[in-house]
Parts: structure tokens; C-alpha cells; sequence
């Protein structure tokens, strides 16, 4: 039996005699045509002062494991993170360590140290047939032992007065020091501006990046700016539209992608995507309908994702996934969410 199952038996044992709020979540997925299957899960028990949380993701092996313990101590969050991956599916798990504290010096500021072994703070992604499941934290492959230091980050993210942002992030190689870096965003109208200064070993630069903030609500035009030195804009390059309406319970999005190589807002390989949802809320929680269309450039029809999802009790909570393709059926799920 692996660690995981180990310790999902456990929880679900132990659940019940245990203090403060434990949760669970399963979901499994499954592709006719091939026969794959996935299935990935969410423990957490949290104990309002200190927790620990698992998540992961197997096939016929374990491709993805997290798990994170945490604590509050003198206004500032303590965690110990431990994460695992086979993102070549190969068999060999990469493992790494991340220990990160969280403060708040003001109620505008947040401070945040990573220290990190074998890990980037970057996602990683895995992809079956339609259905993709991204995770927050990723380990570096081909370290030679474990724990390996790799890197610590400070990140400081202050709001300041008048809708601007201060931002500062350095970075201390396992080489030694690797950059300081300092951004000042403000916006002027749907005009916002990032100043930014780096500061390396040999090197210093600084930049003023342009970009556009084109969204009313209903209707968002997705754009960026091209820049000229010394920061003047140079053009403007529309890269997609999204329109939304919401009638009652009911509410329609639809989404157009003219540039997906370099941005990615549809789902890939399509350009388009029409979303109608329906949500009414219950005295156990949320029923919920959603129908999410996909196309390809002509239009041409590309795929058909169901969602149905409702409560059962007032503490479970189950879901199913259907994803229809020109071939069929070309993916299946079942997920339950349960809180007690």
C-alpha cells in the first residue's frame, strides 16, 4: 500500500473523533476510448491554529504528491511544504522541500520568505484527453540528493494609497546573491504602468512596461501594449474578447482567442469557447449545471465538456464530468467532497 493511501485511510478512520474541521475530496476520471484513469484527492484538517493538508494525483502510478503542514505563531503563518512528481512518467519521483513563513507587518503588507529545496515556486501541469489538472508548486528534476538547497526568496507586496503597488523581491542563489528587484505599479485611467529596477551582480536595469485595463463587466477586451524606449507606447495589439451576461440563475460567457500560441486563455488546441452555467443555491449547498462548448478556427466544432454537481447531505457534496468529442464520449468523471 502507498503513503498516500496510508494516510487517506486514516483520516477517513479517524475523521470523526478528530478536533476542528477535516475535509475530503475525490475525483476520479475516466477516457473510453483508452481506458485511462486518474484519480485525484484533497485531505486537510485544520485545527485553527496549526493544520496539514495533502493533495495529489495518480494513474498507474503516483504522478503528483503535496503535502503541506502549517501553523500560526506571533501574527506570522509557519509551513512546511513536501512535494513530489513524475512529470516525465517514468516512474522516478522528484522530491523537494519548501519552508515558507508568511507576515503581515500592516494590514496593506505582506512579507513572505521561501526557502526552498529542490523546488521552484512555479506550476506544474498534467494533461489526459481533454482534462488538465495544474498544481502550485513543482520539484526541479536531476538534483543529485535530497534535500538539495536550491534557493530563498523574500517577497514583500505593499498597497499603498491612491490604487499603487510596491512590490520587492530578492533572490539568493545556492551560487550566492541573484537579483533585487523593485516594482512600482500606478495606473493613470485604463492606462497602468510597471516601473521596475533590477539589480544584479554586474548588471542594473531599469523598465516601464505599459499595459491596458479594457474590462466593463460584461464585455473585456484582452490587449497589451508595445513598448518604445524609454517606456513610451508603441501600439496596441488585441489578442481576444470575452462577453458575459447573466439572466436570473442562468449566466453565459463567451470567450475568442486570436492569438493562443503566445496567450492562452482557451483551452488547447481550440480558439473559442461558450460557457452557459446555471447555479441555485440550497440549504446544502450549490446545484450546478455547466455547458462548456469549444471550437476550432472556422468555427468548427471541437468539444462538448457537462458538468452536474449538487449536495447530497449538508456535509457531501458529489459531481460528474462528461466530455464529448466528434468521436464520443472521450473522457468521464465522478468527484465527492465531504466536510466534517
Amino acid at each position: 500500500m502507498r503513503a498516500w493511501e496510508v494516510w487517506l485511510l486514516t483520516v477517513l478512520a479517524c475523521g470523526p473523533a478528530l478536533a476542528g474541521g477535516v475535509s475530503l475530496e475525490l475525483e476520479g476520471s475516466l477516457s473510453p476510448p483508452s481506458g485511462d484513469t486518474w484519480l485525484s484527492g484533497e485531505v486537510a484538517w485544520d485545527l485553527g491554529g496549526a493544520g496539514i493538508a495533502w493533495e495529489g494525483l495518480t494513474a498507474r502510478s503516483l504522478l503528483y504528491s503535496k503535502t503541506d503542514g502549517w501553523a500560526f505563531y506571533g501574527g506570522a503563518r509557519y509551513s512546511l511544504v513536501h512535494v513530489a512528481a513524475d512529470p516525465d512518467l517514468d516512474g522516478v519521483l522528484d522530491q523537494g522541500l519548501l519552508f515558507k513563513i508568511t507576515g503581515f507587518p500592516s494590514p496593506t503588507a505582506r512579507f513572505e520568505s521561501l526557502t526552498m529545496f529542490g523546488v521552484d515556486d512555479e506550476t506544474i501541469s498534467f494533461s489526459q484527453h481533454g482534462v488538465q489538472l495544474e498544481f502550485d508548486l513543482r520539484p526541479r528534476p536531476g538534483l543529485p540528493y535530497f534535500p538539495y538547497f536550491t534557493a530563498q526568496k523574500f517577497l514583500l507586496n505593499w498597497a499603498l494609497p491612491g490604487g499603487v503597488r510596491l512590490e520587492s523581491e530578492t533572490l539568493l542563489a545556492r551560487t550566492g546573491f541573484s537579483h533585487q528587484r523593485f516594482s512600482l505599479t500606478f495606473s493613470l485611467g485604463f492606462v497602468s504602468f510597471e516601473l521596475c529596477s533590477t539589480f544584479q551582480v554586474e548588471a542594473h536595469s531599469v523598465t516601464l512596461t505599459p499595459s491596458l485595463n479594457l474590462d466593463c463587466g460584461w464585455l473585456r477586451i484582452f490587449a497589451q501594449v508595445t513598448g518604445q524606449p524609454p517606456g513610451f507606447i508603441g501600439g496596441l495589439v488585441v489578442y481576444g474578447v470575452r462577453v458575459r451576461a447573466r439572466m436570473g440563475d442562468l449566466s453565459l460567457e463567451a470567450i475568442y482567442s486570436l492569438d493562443e500560441q503566445e496567450h492562452d486563455l482557451v483551452l488547447d488546441p481550440y480558439v473559442a469557447r461558450v460557457s452557459l452555467e446555471g447555479c441555485r443555491p440550497g440549504e446544502g449547498g450549490r446545484a450546478l449545471f455547466r455547458a462548456d462548448t469549444y471550437f476550432h478556427e472556422g468555427p468548427e466544432w471541437g468539444r462538448l465538456d457537462l458538468c452536474l454537481q449538487g449536495p447530497v447531505t449538508s456535509g457531501l457534496e458529489v459531481w460528474t464530468k462528461t466530455g464529448i468529442d466528434p468521436g464520443g464520449v472521450c473522457s468521464w468523471g465522478l468527484g465527492a467532497r465531504w466536510r466534517w
